[in-house]
């Protein structure tokens, strides 16, 4: 609960916690004020966000790893997907970036000593939606989500939008294309000063 939407937040949070009681799903929360630490740290809010949630990722880890669970043995498992990767690639490269940023988010990176793995990077957001509505699922929507208050979402509501209707209407799975492209690059490059060593 990073505290930017009072009221709405709380219940995302109540019914986040309700869903793990009734599947016996072990659930820890952590409530964050995000405004004040992006103005005291100088952070966007967004980078609050962010920061707080691996941070709070990390420290539910490090108790598995206190009670014994190998650190080799947790993955912690993010959600986001196609769209979020076509999403982020058009952000790097509209701020200017190299190989490296056009890869994207990995499959999977290191954070800490702990894996975090994104399962969902292939799997578009209107396959997801369908998939919960076919299922009777009934997930929560940030409202903010909907809104141009920031950049990202900027991109995702404005600008994809235009460049689908004026220039590509693929520009989504192009933009999916140009990251796994950039990452075999990258991956390529890295072997290579490996091995150069």
């Amino acid at each position: 609960n990073h505290g930017f939407r009072p009221g709405a937040a709380d219940e995302d949070q109540q019914y986040v916690e309700e869903l793990c009681r009734k599947n016996g799903i072990e659930c820890t929360s952590f409530i964050y004020d995000c405004n004040a630490m992006a103005i005291e740290e100088g952070l966007t809010s967004e980078e609050a966000g962010r920061k707080v949630r691996y941070a709070s990722f990390l420290k539910v880890a490090n108790r598995l790893i206190e009670q014994g669970v190998p650190a080799s043995k947790i993955k912690i498992a993010v959600a986001q997907n196609a769209d979020d990767q076509a999403e982020t690639v058009l952000f790097r490269l509209l701020r200017g970036t190299g190989t490296d940023g056009l890869a994207g988010m990995a499959y999977r990176r290191m954070g800490q000593n702990i894996q975090v793995i994104r399962p969902l990077l292939d799997t578009w957001r209107k396959d997801i939606e369908g998939y919960c509505a076919a299922n009777g699922l009934e997930p929560r929507i940030d409202h903010t989500n909907l809104q141009p208050i920031y950049t990202r979402n900027k991109i995702r509501l404005e600008l994809i939008p235009y460049l689908e209707e004026n220039y590509n209407t693929n520009i989504m799975e192009t933009l999916g294309r140009l990251s796994r492209v950039a990452a075999e690059d990258k991956e390529y490059l890295w072997q290579q000063a490996e091995s150069a060593h």
